[in-house]
Formats: structure tokens, C-alpha cells, sequence
């Protein structure tokens, strides 16, 4: 079968490919997808076959939890043993195995780095599963990641040895350096994301069972302490307690004289409200300006340093401003922009949100 025959096979069965990849198997596969192999009997059902899954979920961009990291220990060792043979006969079927596995580590390193991306991005927005499960699957995401910083380690110590002994072995490998680099920066940038996630998604499920411990209280009405505090002699005059079918507390005020409310609103500090005559004059507060021309330094200033915190942008520029509010201000006309909201609060308790673009949603111009 020629490659513009297997293409055409796919045209031919694609909406019986597509109806076993969304089911993960069927009972019945047509005789072609068969005997091509891209349908495998397993037991009495049939799958696709696993080398067609892995390639349309790298183009569709599709990760699970179970994904395996590679560690290239087997080409590694491959690539020494090459460079041991090519030193010695010098043939250039040696040379061309390297560079060929050269390309073939990069492409997978290049693939690795992205579906890693992927996945972090998956837990971060998967609502599928209980928090338990993703503490799980992100901490064994994390050994996963972390044992790569060795194995990355080997396979550029290689390269650099393969640069020195030919020049196009040299050339080829100066050219994927700036990519290498960054693949080999993300994998630790990708470890901090993960351990700020699990600390955060812990945090969360500790929040989670407080809510579901104070909501199980409120459900079976167990009130005795709060009855206690309010029959202490404190409060004895502020609440009657009340006991109906369904056993609830009710806050009636029982105060027998003005007397004892003055006394009472003396000590928690608190005074009579004081009405409020029909003609009173309510005057409205002065709208609040911004600068336009300091909101287009500002804009200048995102659009340079593109800032992953707005708002603590604005803080640490806050010398510019006529008044310390000015930064929050600013903050709130920006996410009028183009932002990206973050699920993070920073030290100052906002919302953390990274600017991306310019321009104004609705318009160019502010």
C-alpha cells in the first residue's frame, strides 16, 4: 500500500474511524481497517490501532494523565556508540546515522515539551475530577517531570562531545542550540507551575472540607454553641431564644425599657439613626479623571514589558501618580483591554491579570 492509498483508505472509512476513536473500541470493524492493521482485535472488541491515536492526538493537541515521559537513555547510548564508530572508520554512514538521530531526539524533545505544556494546562482547568485525584495525578506528573532534569542533562552533554568531531555534525547542532536551551529552562519552569498548583489545589480542598464541615453543621442545626453564646450574660438582653418544631434560634429583641437599650447600644459603641429629612440635599461626588495622556504612557509601558500583573506593575511605578489610588484606578479601566484573567491573587489581594495585546475590546482607543 502506497502512502496516497492509505490516505485514501482513511477518506473511505472516516466516519467509522471517527465513530471507534470517540468510543475507544467497537464490536465490528470493516475488513479493510482490519487487515490494514489500523483496527487490532482486543479480546472481543476492537481498537485503533495505538501508533494512529498517539499521531492525532500530537496534531489535535490532545494529552491524558497517563502519558509517558521519555528519557532517550536508549539513544543516547546510540549516539555514543555512533560517535565511537565514526571516530574510528570516519565512513559517512556513521555521520548520517547521527544526524538523523539527532533530528529524530529533537522532534521528540520538541513534542515532549509541548504536551507537558498541554497537560499543565489540562490540570489547571479540569473539573472532571475530584481534587483528590488531581493532587494525585499532578504529584506523579511532577516525579515524571522532575527525572527529566538528568536525562536532559545527558543527551546535551552528547551533543556538545558530536560537535567536535565533524563541522556538519557542528553546524546541524548550532542551529537546534537556541531551541534546545529553551526546552531544557521549561522543564524547571514547568516543575515551579506544577508545585505552586499543588500547593494552591491543596489549599483548596482544605477550604472545600471547612465549607463542608460548617455546611454540615448549618444542615443538622447543631446549635449549642452558638445557644451558649447567645445565653451568656453579655448578650442575655439582646436575643429571646426560641424553640419551634424544627428547634431554630430566633433573634427577638426582649428589651423592656429605653433604658436598658441605651445602655446596651453605649457599649457596643453604637448610636440612633438619624433620619433623613425628604428635602435632604444629597450632593454627588465629583467624577474621578484619569490622564489621558498618563493612561497612554501606561499603555506604551504594557505593551513593552507585557506584564504578567497589572496591577502590581502599576504599584511599583505608583511614583508617577498624583495619588497612591491611582494604580487601582488605572487597573480597573485597563481590564477594559485585552487581558488574560488569572484564577491567582497577588500580595495585595487582586486578581492577578497579565496583559496580552492592545487596543480596547470595543475600541482602538481609550
Amino acid at each position: 500500500m502506497t502512502h496516497m492509498q492509505l490516505i485514501e483508505m482513511l477518506y473511505r472509512h472516516r466516519e467509522e474511524i471517527h465513530r471507534v476513536y470517540s468510543a475507544k473500541s467497537t464490536l465490528q470493524g470493516s475488513d479493510e481497517l482490519v487487515k490494514s492493521t489500523l483496527l487490532i482485535q482486543v479480546a472481543d472488541a476492537y481498537r485503533l490501532n495505538q501508533n494512529y491515536i498517539t499521531f492525532v492526538d500530537a496534531i489535535l493537541d490532545r494529552v491524558d494523565y497517563g502519558m509517558v515521559f521519555e528519557d532517550y537513555e536508549k539513544e543516547n547510548a546510540k549516539l555514543i556508540l555512533l560517535r565511537k564508530k565514526y571516530l574510528q572508520h570516519k565512513k559517512p554512514y556513521y555521520k548520517k546515522q547521527i544526524i538523523n538521530l539527532i533530528d529524530t531526539i529533537y522532534l521528540r524533545l520538541f513534542y515532549r515539551d509541548n504536551h507537558i505544556r498541554l497537560l499543565l494546562k489540562k490540570l489547571e482547568h479540569d473539573v472532571s475530577l475530584e481534587i483528590e485525584i488531581i493532587i494525585e495525578e499532578a504529584n506523579t506528573i511532577l516525579d515524571d517531570i522532575s527525572r527529566l532534569i538528568d536525562a536532559n542533562d545527558q543527551i546535551y552533554t552528547t551533543f556538545a562531545e558530536l560537535k567536535t568531531i565533524d563541522e556538519e555534525i557542528r553546524v546541524r547542532l548550532t542551529k537546534l542550540d537556541i531551541d534546545l536551551y529553551r526546552f531544557s529552562s521549561n522543564i524547571e519552569t514547568y516543575i515551579a507551575q506544577l508545585q505552586r498548583f499543588i500547593i494552591q489545589t491543596k489549599e483548596k480542598r482544605r477550604q472545600n472540607r471547612l465549607f463542608m464541615q460548617v455546611a454540615s453543621t448549618i444542615l443538622h442545626e447543631k446549635d449549642a454553641d452558638l445557644e451558649d453564646y447567645l445565653r451568656s450574660e453579655g448578650l442575655r438582653g439582646l436575643y429571646t431564644i426560641e424553640f419551634t418544631r424544627r428547634k431554630k434560634i430566633h433573634p427577638l429583641p426582649s428589651f423592656r425599657d429605653a433604658s436598658m437599650l441605651k445602655k446596651t447600644l453605649k457599649t457596643l459603641q453604637l448610636s440612633h439613626p438619624k433620619p433623613m429629612r425628604a428635602n435632604a440635599h444629597l450632593q454627588e461626588p465629583p467624577p474621578q479623571k484619569l490622564s489621558i495622556v498618563e493612561i497612554d504612557a501606561v499603555i506604551a509601558d504594557l505593551q513593552r514589558d507585557q506584564p504578567d500583573d497589572i496591577y502590581a506593575y502599576l504599584v511599583e511605578q505608583s511614583d508617577r501618580f498624583d495619588h497612591p489610588d491611582d494604580a487601582f484606578k488605572i487597573y480597573l479601566h485597563l481590564l477594559a483591554y485585552d487581558v488574560r484573567f488569572s484564577d491567582r491573587f497577588n500580595a495585595h489581594g487582586i486578581r492577578e491579570v497579565a496583559w496580552q495585546g492592545q487596543g480596547d475590546r470595543s475600541s482602538s482607543h481609550p
